[in-house]
């Protein structure tokens, strides 16, 4: 039996094999590619792209898996979005709304990475509940208030209701500068 945190290697085809160009590839994926590689990461073209490109049809959206972690992505573009609470991805954005998707190879995570994983998890809530105390009787009523509209279906409190539900998401980025 295999070791779960061991990896399959991908299958790598040579170009012989196979139908994409570069030219086929988004230029600002490409940059995101031959940045990572050119920092000393692993760094793969992904998902639906791959599919489309070797059907012979023009992809949507292109993703990249790295074993780049998140920060080490986000330290490599300052145009670059942390998402996600459990498992992070970044977001590298572009001109005109372009988002190239970057994301971490996955792994299945021993005893001892899911503990820390639950500490964290814990002092983000302490610090939250922290913040909220420091912010007085008022927040408390704002979220009063929230949970009250949110039943009547309001927009505004289903934003408050988010935003409460996930801190760390700042409405599904992380502005990073740098």
């Amino acid at each position: 039996m295999t070791n779960p945190a061991e990896f399959e290697a991908p299958v790598i085809l040579d170009r012989g094999r196979h139908r994409i160009s570069r030219h086929d590839i988004d230029p600002d994926c490409l940059k995101v590619l031959y940045r990572l590689s050119a920092h000393g990461y692993t760094a793969y073209l992904v998902g639906g792209a791959v599919r489309d490109l070797m059907l012979g049809r023009k992809p949507v959206d292109f993703d990249v898996g790295t074993n780049a972690h998140p920060n080490q992505i986000k330290k490599l573009f300052r145009n670059a979005f942390l998402i996600g609470r459990r498992f992070r991805l970044a977001h590298v954005k572009f001109q005109e709304g372009k988002t190239i998707e970057v994301s971490t190879f996955r792994r299945k995570q021993d005893e001892e990475e899911l503990a820390a994983e639950r500490e964290e998890e814990a002092a983000r809530a302490a610090e939250a509940a922290r913040a909220m105390e420091s912010r007085g009787p008022e927040a408390e009523q704002e979220i009063e208030e929230a949970g009250a509209s949110a039943e009547e279906g309001s927009p505004e409190a289903s934003t408050t209701r988010q935003a409460r539900e996930e801190p760390e998401s700042n409405g599904g980025a992380e502005r990073v500068d740098g």
